[in-house]
């Protein structure tokens, strides 16, 4: 049976999805219950009972001690969601439908050659600095559990780069563009979305520049790119809210601003939809 029910949530009315089972034993009740919006390129946050375990794509999800998890839906999700709940006397398979969005194209033209076509000898650079943002995705850090974040820059910025815009540089469709981008002058201050600890820092990756990678605990990570300085160091705890660096136009960028990534573990999610979704309430 699926339930839906309407509640106020951080002053946004989001839909409870509560899926019942029938036990296999006396006195049980199984219950997961999403919390979310379910839609491509959402972070989804739900609840399982203790003894419950969840999976999705073989991966399992792992609560905090409160039964409470997240798990993220990549760009272009367009068949339902299948998720494995397992008891430990039974297993069931949930379907939930996905909310499909509409992705922007964006044309940017007139760029050097350079800026768009990338040397064959840049292309192995490349790949050991996605190896080794991969790598540091890798880990579960149960340190931390995020219940609200914040943008990584203040008021008044520009939206220059929307997540899952098709990119379309000198005619030449690129994939789906993995973050936000937050235009603001040079040196302007970027701060943690939310409390962690900083697992990478890069001086000169060839597409992101100065990067930070800090790591929010249960498979969530953000990623700062183009900084102009960094002010944080490797293995760093960092609060929510504490500047991370400063912005810049390091790398391939083509003008001052933050590249801004969430992830849960290697699946990109749009950084609007958390903000928006998982508003910090302040007093």
């Amino acid at each position: 049976m699926v339930k839906k029910i309407l509640l106020h949530c951080n002053y946004k009315t989001f839909i409870f999805i509560s899926i019942l089972c029938l036990p296999l034993y006396p006195c049980r009740l199984c219950a997961l219950t999403i919390h979310t919006p379910v839609q491509e390129g959402s972070l989804i946050q739900g609840t399982l009972q203790k003894d419950e375990r969840l999976f999705f794509n073989q991966t399992e999800i792992i609560p905090n001690s409160n039964g409470l998890f997240y798990f993220g839906l990549p760009q272009d999700f367009h068949s339902p969601l299948k998720l494995v709940l397992k008891t430990p006397n039974h297993a069931k398979t949930v379907v939930l439908p996905v909310q499909n969005r509409q992705w922007q194209e964006q044309y940017i033209n007139n760029l050097p050659p350079a800026k768009v076509n990338i040397k064959p000898s840049h292309q192995k650079r490349i790949q050991q600095e996605n190896a080794l943002l991969f790598q540091n995705r890798q880990h579960l850090t149960k340190d931390f559990f995020p219940t609200c974040f914040i943008r990584p820059v203040k008021k008044p910025y520009r939206i220059s780069g929307q997540f899952g815009n098709r990119r379309i540089f000198n005619k030449q469709i690129k994939a789906g563009h993995s973050g936000t981008d937050y235009a603001q002058p040079i040196n302007t201050p970027v701060y943690a979305m939310a409390k962690g600890r900083i697992v990478l820092t890069h001086e000169d990756m060839f597409l992101s520049g100065k990067t930070v990678l800090v790591d929010h605990g249960y498979g969530i990570f953000s990623s700062y790119s183009h900084l102009n300085q960094i002010d944080v160091e490797n293995g760093q705890i960092v609060n929510q809210g504490q500047i991370i660096g400063k912005i810049g136009q390091t790398g391939r960028a083509t003008g001052p601003h933050l590249h801004f990534t969430i992830t849960w573990h290697q699946t990109r999610i749009d950084p609007e939809f958390v903000f928006d979704t998982f508003q910090c309430i302040t007093k």
